[in-house]
C-alpha cells in the first residue's frame, strides 16, 4: 500500500484518503489553518514549475515530475473545498493551487483554456498572489493569448510594469515591453510598437545575468524584428546566454551528457529551437540544421531518462526544421514533416503555429505539383489564422495570398487568382507602410500597374509586381524568391 523510490514515497489513493481524514481529525481546529497553509506552500513551488521567469531556481521539476504533481494538486484543491475553513482562507489556498496548476498545465494544454484559467485566477485574486508571483501571472496570461491579445492584456502589462519596477525585476520588464510591442503592433500603433521594441531590446542588452526567460523574449522579438540588425541582436543575445550556461558547443557531436543544473536543463533545447528560427530568418540554413540536431539530441536524452517531450514544443521544432528544408529545396522531406506535425497539433487542439505550418505545406504541395492539396492547405491556414499582425505574421499572410493566387491561376481560375492578388497587394502596401525600414524600396515599385487599382490590370502585371515586392522584402537571392516566386 506504500513504498519508497529514491526520495519519493508512493501511497495508494485509498490509503491516502483514509490517512488524510485521520490526520485532519488529529489536528486541533485552531491549528488546522496553519498546517494546511504549510502543505499548500510546499505544493506550489512556482519557481520550479515556471522555469523561465523566476530568479531563484535552485531546483527545477522535469516535465515528467510536473505531470506527476498535477493529480495531487487537483486532489488537494478538492480537499480544501470540502474542508471546514473560513471562506477567505479557503479561497486563498484554492487560488494559489490554481496558479500552480496553470504553470503545470501550460506545456501541454490548449492555449485558450490556459488563458481562461489565468483570467479566472486574476479575477479571484484578492491579494493572495502578489509581488513576483503576480507579475509572472500577468505575463503568463499574455503568453497564453499570443495571437489573440486584447485590451485587457494592455491593462495587465501596464500593471506588470509597476510591479517589475518596484521589484527591480528587469528581466521580467524586458518581457513586459516586448509583449507591449506586440500588442501595439497588432493595433497598427507603429510609434508605440517601435518604442517598446527598442526599450525591450535596450533593457535586455543591459541585463548581465541573461536570465533563462531569454526563450520567451526571443520568441516574441523574432515576430517583431524587421531588420537584419535587429535579428542579429536577438541572435547575439541568445549566443551569450548559451555561453553563460556553458553550452556554446554542440553536445550531439560528442554524445556527451549535460550535467543538469536547475532551470537550465529545459532551457537549452528551447534556446536551440529559437536559434533554428533565427538562422532561418538570416538565411543561414547550415546553422539552422546544426541547431535542430542539437535540440533533437537533448529531446532524445530526455526520452532515454523516461521524460516525455511536450508535443507543443516538439512540433514547433519540426515545423521550423521543415521551413529550413523548404529553403534548401528538400521539399518532399519538408512536406512529410509538416504533415506529421500538423496531424499532432490538430489531434491535441494546439492551434498556435498551425497558420504558418499550413502555409509552408501549401508551398511544398505547390512545388510538388499537388495543386488541389496546396489550395486546401491555404484554406486551412485561413481557418487557423491568428489575430496577430506582427511583422512576421503579416509577411506570412502575404505569402498565403500569393500562393492562393498562383494556385488558382494554375488551376485555370484567373478571375479568382486576380482577387487573391489584389488582397496580396493591399497587404504589401500595409507592410511597407508599417514595418519596412526601406521606404526607397517601396518607392521603386510604386509605379507598378498593380498599385493603380485599374480594372484592366492583367494577370501578368500581378506576377511581375509580386516578384518585385518579394525581391524588395527578402532580396533576389533569398531562397523563397529564387526557388519559388521567380519560377
Amino acid at each position: 500500500m506504500a513504498y519508497t523510490k529514491g526520495s519519493k514515497i508512493f501511497i495508494h489513493r485509498s490509503t491516502k484518503e483514509i490517512g488524510q481524514k485521520y490526520l485532519l481529525n488529529l489536528i486541533p481546529e485552531n491549528e488546522r489553518n496553519r498546517v494546511i497553509g504549510k502543505i499548500v506552500e510546499a505544493m506550489t513551488p512556482y519557481e520550479c514549475l515556471l522555469w523561465y521567469s523566476y530568479n531563484n531556481q535552485e531546483m527545477q521539476l522535469s516535465y515528467k515530475e510536473i505531470s506527476a504533481i498535477i493529480p495531487h494538486l487537483e486532489s488537494l484543491k478538492s480537499t480544501i473545498i470540502s474542508m471546514p475553513l473560513g471562506e477567505s482562507e479557503k479561497e486563498k489556498y484554492i487560488v494559489r493551487i490554481m496558479l500552480a496548476l496553470l504553470y503545470a498545465y501550460v506545456p501541454e494544454a490548449n492555449e485558450q483554456k490556459m488563458r481562461e484559467l489565468a483570467e479566472e485566477i486574476i479575477q479571484r485574486n484578492k491579494g493572495f498572489i502578489k509581488g513576483y508571483d503576480l507579475a509572472a501571472l500577468f505575463l503568463e496570461h499574455t503568453y497564453c493569448g499570443i495571437g489573440y491579445l486584447s485590451d485587457k492584456d494592455e491593462k495587465y502589462l501596464k500593471r506588470c510594469i509597476e510591479l517589475c519596477t518596484q521589484l527591480k525585476a528587469n528581466h521580467l520588464l524586458a518581457i513586459t515591453y516586448i509583449y507591449l510591442s506586440l500588442y501595439f503592433s497588432e493595433r497598427k500603433e507603429i510609434e508605440l510598437y517601435r518604442h517598446f521594441l527598442r526599450e525591450s531590446m535596450k533593457l535586455a542588452e543591459e541585463i548581465k545575468t541573461r536570465m533563462l526567460l531569454n526563450y520567451r523574449y526571443c520568441e516574441v522579438a523574432l515576430s517583431l524584428c524587421s531588420s537584419k540588425k535587429e535579428l542579429e541582436d536577438v541572435l547575439n543575445y541568445t549566443l551569450e546566454t548559451l555561453k553563460i550556461l556553458g553550452v556554446s558547443h554542440f553536445f550531439y557531436k560528442t554524445s556527451e551528457e549535460y550535467a543538469d543544473k536547475g532551470a537550465s536543463k529545459n532551457c537549452i533545447a528551447a534556446l536551440r529551437r529559437i536559434m533554428v528560427r533565427i538562422y532561418n530568418r538570416l538565411e543561414k540554413y547550415d546553422d539552422a540544421i546544426e541547431n535542430y540536431k542539437e535540440a533533437s539530441y537533448f529531446y532524445a536524452k530526455r526520452r532515454e531518462k523516461g521524460n516525455r517531450i511536450p508535443i507543443k514544443r516538439e512540433t514547433a521544432l519540426e515545423i521550423e526544421h521543415a521551413n529550413t528544408l523548404l529553403r534548401i529545396n528538400r521539399v518532399s522531406e519538408a512536406r512529410n514533416k509538416l504533415e506529421q506535425a500538423i496531424k499532432a497539433k490538430v489531434e491535441h487542439s494546439y492551434n498556435h503555429g498551425l497558420f504558418q505550418a499550413f502555409i509552408y505545406k501549401a508551398e511544398a504541395d505547390f512545388r510538388l505539383g499537388k495543386l488541389g492539396e496546396a489550395y486546401d492547405d491555404c484554406l486551412n491556414a485561413l481557418k487557423y489564422k491568428e489575430k496577430s499582425e506582427s511583422n512576421f505574421m503579416h509577411l506570412l499572410n502575404m505569402r498565403l495570398h500569393y500562393i492562393m493566387a498562383i494556385t488558382k491561376y494554375k488551376l485555370g481560375d484567373s478571375r479568382k487568382a486576380i482577387e487573391y492578388f489584389k488582397t496580396f497587394v493591399a497587404l504589401a502596401k500595409i507592410w511597407f507602410s508599417n514595418y519596412s525600414d526601406n521606404n526607397s524600396g517601396y518607392e521603386k515599385i510604386l509605379d507598378e500597374k498593380i498599385f493603380s487599382g485599374s480594372t484592366d490590370t492583367k494577370i501578368e502585371d500581378y506576377f511581375r509586381g509580386s516578384l518585385k515586392i518579394f525581391t524588395e522584402i527578402y532580396g533576389k537571392k533569398h531562397s523563397f524568391v529564387k526557388n519559388f516566386v521567380s519560377l
